[in-house]
């Protein structure tokens, strides 16, 4: 090694510095270069994987906050209820109405049903053509005193086969010491239905 030193020491100075930077090139394509280039890739790829371990805490966030709204609301307004076919639907409301009323005993003096199509474009959209969601409404009238009417709107509120009460409308009909109110409930629940069918 240090007869090639010595033999490089003895060459023009020209020589020498030439020697050096061919040196240098050979070193910094050789091995800096690849080097720069293997921790270019390494920052690179540890910036995508950040970037996906960000975007993965975000939803995570979101899903966590998700299922708490959804738990807050599970339990405040029961579980969610994953609308049934047209019909089973229509005789599972009919029938928690029919039972409410006979739990009370009161004489209904009209029910009349009606069905609107959902326009959330969202809901219809796992659907396709053919299927549509529908709210199937039955708009209870009866009279009653207040005691009752009260207990049939618990009821009717409480029965797992209705999701909702859409408004209820409540007027005097006796005279002095008479107490009959007549009641007008809107109870509802969602269906699926082929379009152009049940109505």
């Amino acid at each position: 090694m240090s007869v090639w030193i010595d033999h490089i020491l003895r060459l023009p100075r020209a020589v020498q510095w030439s020697i050096a930077a061919a040196v240098f090139v050979g070193l910094f394509y050789g091995v800096i270069d690849p080097a720069l280039a293997w921790r270019s890739a390494l920052v690179g790829r540890a910036a995508v994987a950040q970037t996906k371990v960000d975007a993965l805490s975000v939803m995570m966030a979101q899903r966590k906050d998700s299922a708490h709204q959804l738990q807050l609301a599970s339990r405040a307004h029961g579980p969610a209820h994953k609308p049934g076919e047209f019909e089973t639907e229509r005789q599972a409301i009919t029938g928690a109405i029919d039972r409410v009323q006979r739990e009370h005993g009161i004489v209904v003096t009209s029910i009349e049903p009606r069905t609107v199509s959902a326009q959330d474009s969202t809901l219809q959209a796992p659907l396709g053509a053919e299927q549509e969601v529908v709210r199937l409404v039955y708009v209870l009238s009866f009279q009653a005193d207040p005691t009752t009417i009260s207990a049939v709107l618990r009821d009717l509120e409480a029965a797992p086969e209705i999701q909702g009460i859409g408004g209820v409308r409540i007027t005097r009909t006796g005279r002095g010491e008479d107490r009959t109110l007549a009641a007008r409930i809107e109870s509802e629940t969602w269906a699926i239905r082929t379009r152009g069918g049940q109505r």
